[in-house]
């Protein structure tokens, strides 16, 4: 009997003593061309456990926020995943139990390949107020081109589309720089541009940029050449003649007396102008009292009116 009893406790020491030694399990993944260290999943019995190599796993009452079953769960098969890598080695480690801290290493090989890299994606504004639409890629693989949206707001789902056609993709793996102009912008408005990269089976959209649209508005010239009656008339000292003339165009004012004798001219460029007679002829000398023409001259109107000089 006490022989029997002297077993029991020797047994249940051994036990206590096994499981206080803390094994640890510590999983790491490399690239097999770099040797570089990566981050992918570990599975466990072909359920992912949550965890990211690197990373290490505690026997149970070890670490209580760790409840990972590792050293006495019968059949566990333990493997690395990710959509990237491939050809493991080794592909999966199966064991029962482990009776010292262990590390387990995976090696996997990388075969994806990014259709695209971007380097830069810029919008410029030119001396014209347009926006000059500019960007490098380093290296692209079945790549079929490119497409840029705008809007003016901060929201892609705003933005439409710009280019009329997929700009076509060179695919190649040296720097290749694209630019397009946008010249459908007005002056005092921010545009917003996204870049979208089209693969084989799917596109990334890059941005937004933005550029803000400033400068002058530029004058809305006429659409028809015209004179206005002259005001005041009849006038004593000064009077007043509107005219516009239409872009493209230009031609004179000629103010001519009675007796059909130009008295005095007047250059005219295309927009809206008002010419204001004094009543003095080219030399500076006053024009009497009577009665006067004014006529515009330009390529597409020849107009006369008549004016009276009250002194």
């Amino acid at each position: 009997m006490k022989k029997f009893v002297a077993i029991l406790i020797f047994l249940t020491l051994f036990c206590a003593g096994a499981f206080a030694t803390g094994f640890t399990l510590k999983i790491n993944a490399y690239d097999l061309n770099t040797m570089a260290p990566i981050n992918v999943s570990i599975v466990k019995n072909f359920i992912p456990t949550g965890h990211t190599t690197p990373d290490t796993f505690y026997e149970p009452g070890e670490d209580p926020d760790i409840t990972e079953t590792i050293f006495y769960d019968p059949n566990s098969v333990w493997e690395c995943a990710d959509p990237c890598y491939t050809s493991w080695l080794p592909i999966s480690v199966a064991f029962q139990v482990i009776t010292a801290s262990y590390e387990l290493n995976f090696y996997g090989i990388y075969i994806c390949t990014v259709p695209v890299e971007l380097s830069s994606f810029t919008a410029v504004l030119t001396a014209q107020n347009f926006v000059n639409l500019t960007w490098v890629s380093q290296s692209e693989t079945v790549m079929l081109g490119y497409r840029v949206y705008r809007s003016e707001t901060n929201s892609q789902q705003d933005a439409l589309m710009i280019t009329e056609a997929m700009i076509p993709a060179t695919n190649t793996s040296t720097t290749q720089t694209y630019s397009i102009e946008d010249t459908e912008t007005e002056i005092g408005h921010t545009y917003y541009y996204w870049l979208e990269s089209v693969d084989m089976g799917s596109s990334e959209f890059h941005g937004p940029v933005s550029v803000l649209v400033e400068g002058e508005v530029p004058p809305v010239l006429p659409e028809i050449t015209s004179m206005k009656s002259a005001y005041p008339n009849p006038f004593k000292e000064n009077t007043n003649i509107e005219v516009s003339v239409k872009a493209g165009e230009s031609g004179s004012i000629t103010i001519y007396n009675i007796l059909g004798q130009a008295v005095r001219s007047y250059n005219v460029e295309q927009g809206t102008h008002t010419i204001n007679w004094d009543g003095l002829n080219s030399k500076g000398d006053k024009c009497g009292s009577g009665i006067y023409f004014y006529k515009l001259a330009t390529p597409s109107v020849n107009q006369t009116k008549k004016m009276v000089v009250v002194k």
